[in-house]
């Protein structure tokens, strides 16, 4: 047998350095033999060894087995990435599994350099040269590196020529080599302790041990969840009114603002350019409406040039003025001298108009500042992007006119927020000609259409269901008498066309109002130190305790945040005032880096966020590699392993 060992080390290890090896006969075990062999011998380079464990690594059948695994996997997640609406959500999986091969594999090398080689004599004949057993172990150490190396950049190259269209992929990609590489430097210090430490049962053991960590260490992350939910913490304002939130809707608003910050969201610039505007009004859904902050938001979209302050007539088919016959009215309308069945003649006109699309795209090609133009970009994109879902959801929609219907429609009760602040009462108007019984005296009876009169009667009646509409006064739609019907759909075609772009403005400010509010709330009223928020810092004191010390826990979090995600996916739902979900991209099995919040212990308000110190982990990490890495050079020099 140690014949043919001999042999096949002789073939592999063809260099002169190594000659002394494959001199050794099948005398080699008797020991006065072994001794005058070694004497005899001369020192290995640590090059010659680490080529002669390459060779020896690239030809055995397990490790060549599941580096085909590791490559297939790579082919097909980046198949399935290039074909996914959320190559992030692929990547993860493929993060995952690549860490259960990367185990597998390392524990399967280092078991074959320091069992299987000294089991058939390989490494007992090598030992017996001159050469120093720590530059043996180093270079075992580097060989196992290297072929794991091997197959995470092959995996990584063609994962990325796969997808060479997305640029978070291709970022989450050479993230995910540079940490599974620095995680294999880990994994093999530890494997290469626990080999030399324990006997192969218990290594087994460990090891079983270590992979279903990487799968359960996300269980604390739920009960987290769950415990946000549940616990209140009550907020103070000036007034002294007091206001109670969640703790996951006080994580909400303080990672949404963050994340737009950082341009962690669609539409970057123009959701900071909002967010920012907003939080330094001071915007709160109870105050966002009042006459001081809708003249202040319509500064804001004026700063950009985006508002027409010319007052202008609205034009219905070439006419200022259009016919409508009164349907119903009521003295609860407050309109007087007006009766059902009347013909009135309509005259509205509007100042401080959004402009539409093509005036804007103007705006924008003409605008030298380039903040306000990278925002301008955002919002011509805003717009394509919510015209495009509208249809997607609507794929009945055939032409520009539909469009236009079904978007009001849909969203009418967006609108009117700026209405006083656009439409000119003083010559908007309702009239109908007076009473001839004195030709010299008469004159047309006329009553004013204050903002209030337009959005209840003519523009929300006009969308509204028969069983929503306000009868106090109403215009006649019945197609029985089709002039007044059409000259009714007339006017509020072209007010629609005219507003087209103010309701998408509406829409994007709503979604912000509803989490700009909470932030501004959260980070401006006093914290009240009761027994809930007493509680809260005590869980999220022991919760940050406990993560530090779950090494899988940590390798995920710390990896789904420098990966980073697809952040232009991230944006309100559709049709919804919702808050945005910054975990939908994320792995189940992943962990999240969770923060607590810090309290300024002299107003006590919201000063800012506590995460885990990083660098803390990296230096146990760090400390934990040398002791093992120490300790396994110790037992490898000293320990009697022939």
């Amino acid at each position: 047998m140690v014949s043919n060992i001999n042999t096949e080390v002789e073939e592999i290890l063809d260099e002169p350095e190594l000659t002394n090896i494959t001199r050794i006969s099948s005398a080699a075990l008797n020991k006065k033999t072994r001794k005058q062999e070694k004497e005899k011998g001369k020192n290995v380079s640590f090059y010659n060894l680490l080529v002669y464990f390459l060779k020896l690594i690239f030809i055995d059948k397990a490790f060549l087995i599941i580096f085909g695994i590791g490559f297939v996997f790579a082919i097909v997640f980046g198949i399935m990435a290039k074909v996914q609406s959320s190559p992030i959500v692929v990547f993860n999986w493929y993060y995952l599994i690549n860490t259960v091969l990367l185990l597998i594999l390392v524990s399967r090398l280092v078991t074959y350099f320091l069992h299987n080689k000294f089991e058939d004599q390989t490494m007992t004949i090598i030992i017996q040269q001159k050469t120093k057993r720590i530059t043996i172990l180093i270079s075992i150490w580097v060989a196992i590196f290297l072929g794991i190396l091997a197959l995470n950049i092959l995996s990584t190259v063609s994962m990325v020529l796969l997808n060479t269209g997305n640029s978070y992929g291709i970022r989450y990609l050479f993230t995910n080599l540079a940490y599974q590489t620095a995680c294999s430097i880990f994994f093999i210090s530890f494997l290469f302790f626990l080999t030399l430490f324990c006997k192969q049962q218990i290594v087994s053991i460990i090891l079983s041990f270590v992979l279903l960590s990487l799968f359960i260490s996300s269980l604390p992350q739920q009960f987290f969840a769950t415990k946000m939910n549940d616990t209140q913490i009550t907020f103070v304002d000036r007034s002294g009114s007091s206001f109670m939130y969640k703790g996951s809707e006080i994580n909400n608003a303080l990672i949404f603002n963050e994340n737009v910050n950082k341009g962690h969201i669609k539409f970057p610039h123009l959701s900071k350019y909002i967010n920012d505007y907003y939080i330094s009004k001071s915007y709160t859904i109870a105050n966002y409406e009042g006459r001081e902050e809708l003249n202040s938001r319509m500064v804001m979209w004026s700063d950009l040039g985006i508002i027409n302050t010319k007052e202008e007539p609205l034009l219905v088919n070439g006419s200022t003025t259009t016919k409508l016959k009164i349907d119903t009215i009521t003295s609860r309308s407050g309109v007087t001298d007006f009766s059902k069945g009347d013909v009135v003649d309509i005259k509205l006109s509007f100042k401080n108009k959004f402009k539409n699309i093509e005036s804007i795209k103007d705006v924008y090609e003409t605008t030298d500042d380039a903040e306000h133009k990278a925002v301008l970009s955002d919002l011509i994109d805003f717009f394509n992007y919510y015209e495009s879902t509208f249809k997607s959801v609507y794929p009945a929609i055939s032409n520009e006119q539909e469009m236009l219907e079904k978007m009001w429609s849909s969203n009418y009760n967006n609108y009117g927020k700026y209405l006083s602040l656009q439409i000119n009462s003083a010559v908007s108007t309702m009239s109908k000609p007076g009473k001839e019984v004195e030709p010299e005296t008469n004159k047309n009876i006329e009553a004013n259409i204050t903002n209030a009169f337009f959005q209840s009667y003519i523009f929300n009646n006009y969308f509204a269901t028969e069983s929503s509409k306000n009868y106090d006064l109403s215009f006649s739609t019945n197609r029985n008498e089709p002039e007044y019907a059409n000259n009714y759909k007339a006017l509020m075609n072209a007010f629609s066309e005219q507003m087209y772009f103010e309701l998408f403005i509406r829409i994007l400010e709503d979604n912000f109002i509803n989490q700009t509010s909470n932030y501004v709330i959260i980070t401006e009223s006093e914290v009240l130190r009761n027994e809930n928020f007493n509680d809260y810092e005590r869980y999220m004191k022991n919760y940050q305790l406990l993560n530090l010390v779950l090494f899988p826990a940590n390798m995920n979090s710390y990896f789904n945040h420098y990966a980073g995600k697809e952040w232009d996916q991230y944006w309100f739902n559709f049709g919804s005032k919702s808050s945005i979900n910054f975990e939908s991209q994320d792995n189940i099995f992943f962990t999240n880096v969770k923060f607590k919040v810090v309290v300024n212990d002299e107003n006590n308000k919201i000063s800012g966020t506590q995460r885990p110190n990083i660098q803390l982990y990296l230096a146990i990490q760090v400390a934990f590699l040398l002791l093992t890495a120490a300790i396994s050079v110790y037992l490898f020099i000293r320990k009697d392993l022939k």
